[in-house]
């Protein structure tokens, strides 16, 4: 099973800290730090995260509930000075709904400070934040008809940039907090790229054509 993204950080102790302790308990790992160093996908990915933990799908729930025993073995809460206390009620809420923004941790101490200030949430109320958030972020995206201009534009003018920013409209995923793949694209964005990777590779073959017939006229 080909493994995918489970958690990305800019540090490479805090991956190698994850890593261990998840080959410790059998989950067969991979700690990548061959990240591409810009994005053609137009997807506005933060490019400061150097590394990422891969586990294969089935893993990650597994992966979360050692991460949840970790941390609630490490609760900093008597520290005055964290952070999380100076958030309001509803920033607090947020934190426990938006799984893929916040650590384990983070989300674990917000629940326990908003236990302190008298709202309790159920194991089943979490698990529905989890299930909305997941349903939220499997939504695809629309690109923007000023990106699918450029798109066409880069094809035309230059065919083999235009094959690549076709090819990650059309093919580009994202990992789930759950470990599923969707699409970051809808379909018509998807259409497009298809459109835009088919004009660059016609484009970059007419080019070449060119190029082939002039250095033979020359010979």
């Amino acid at each position: 099973m080909q493994k995918v993204v489970y958690k990305q950080f800019r540090s490479l102790d805090r991956a190698t800290e994850l890593f261990n302790l998840l080959k410790n308990h059998g989950l067969d790992p991979y700690l990548s730090d061959d990240l591409p160093p810009f994005d053609v996908t137009f997807s506005g990915n933060n490019l400061a995260y150097s590394y990422e933990i891969q586990l294969d799908s089935s893993a990650f729930q597994r992966a979360d509930e050692l991460l949840q025993e970790q941390a609630s073995e490490w609760m900093p809460l008597e520290d005055e000075a964290h952070y999380l206390k100076k958030f309001t009620d509803q920033e607090l809420i947020e934190v426990i709904q938006k799984i893929d923004e916040w650590s384990v941790y983070d989300r674990i101490i917000a629940r326990k400070l908003l236990v302190e200030r008298g709202q309790t949430f159920t194991d089943e109320q979490i698990k529905h934040f989890e299930e909305d958030r997941i349903k939220q972020l499997s939504k695809p995206e629309k690109i923007s008809i000023q990106r699918i201009v450029g798109g066409y534009i880069a094809a035309l003018s230059f065919g083999f940039v235009g094959i690549l920013i076709g090819y990650a409209m059309m093919k580009a995923t994202k990992t789930l907090p759950n470990g599923n793949k969707v699409f970051v694209y809808d379909t018509d964005s998807r259409f497009h790229g298809k459109i835009i990777f088919t004009v660059g590779i016609v484009i970059l073959l007419a080019v070449l054509i060119v190029q082939w017939q002039y250095q033979f006229i020359s010979i």
